[in-house]
């Protein structure tokens, strides 16, 4: 369980550390701007994945 723990925690480190050099990084040539709702929505279910979604449905 510890391992997985420790997975897990190693994981969100690296993505806080990543999420901190993007926003850096986007500072350093204007500024940064989080997604809104709907674009954070659109990221997540771009058609591609709807149609794995709907694929794995099909194939069970």
């Amino acid at each position: 369980m510890k391992l997985i723990q420790f997975r897990g925690h190693f994981i969100s480190i690296s993505c806080y550390k990543r999420a901190i050099a993007v926003m850096a990084a986007s500072t350093s040539i204007g500024h940064f701007v989080s997604l809104n709702e709907k674009e954070s929505f659109d990221v997540e279910y771009w058609p591609l994945e709807l149609y794995k979604v709907g694929f794995d449905k099909e194939k069970k």
